[in-house]
Order: C-alpha cells, then sequence, then structure tokens
C-alpha cells in the first residue's frame, strides 16, 4: 500500500521523528518467535506514547502488561487477519 514504507539505516533523529509523526506502530513478526523479537520497537513507540499492535510470540509475553496488569501493546495471534483486525 503506499501509506506503508520499510526503512533501514535511520539515524535514531530520523527514527524518533518518524515515532512521533505515526497514529500507529505495528510489529509483525513470525509465528512461534521465541525470544523478545521486536521488543526494541514496541518499546521505543510506548516511550513516543504511540499505540501498539504486535504479533503476539512467547518471546514478546512479558510486553503485553505493565506490573500493574495494565495493557501496554495490543498482542495478536500471528495471522494476516488477526493483525489486520488488531490495526
Amino acid at each position: 500500500p503506499p501509506n506503508l514504507a520499510f526503512r533501514r539505516g535511520l539515524s535514531y533523529p530520523e527514527l524518533r521523528e518518524l515515532y512521533a509523526g505515526a497514529r500507529l506502530v505495528v510489529v509483525p513478526l513470525e509465528a512461534g518467535t521465541a525470544y523478545a523479537a521486536g521488543a526494541t520497537g514496541i518499546l521505543e513507540a510506548l516511550a513516543m506514547t504511540r499505540p501498539v499492535v504486535a504479533t503476539q510470540t512467547p518471546g514478546l509475553s512479558d510486553y503485553q502488561t505493565d506490573d500493574a496488569g495494565q495493557p501496554l501493546a495490543h498482542l495478536v495471534e500471528p495471522t494476516a487477519p488477526a493483525l489486520t483486525h488488531g490495526i
């Protein structure tokens, strides 16, 4: 889609500017990823007060809620329909 872009090699100021302008940050991951892939992007987005939709994987279970049980990120099943619905 025209409103989707993959970017690499950004400086931290450029990345921060993109997060600041985002209405939503999506972190799609492969099903069954056992380590916390995507955690940095999720935490950066949350630090910029952006809502996050990410694929639920075993490695991200600790990032779903804060210590008080409040939701931090919306984690969805690793399927295209679930991710689309989450967005």
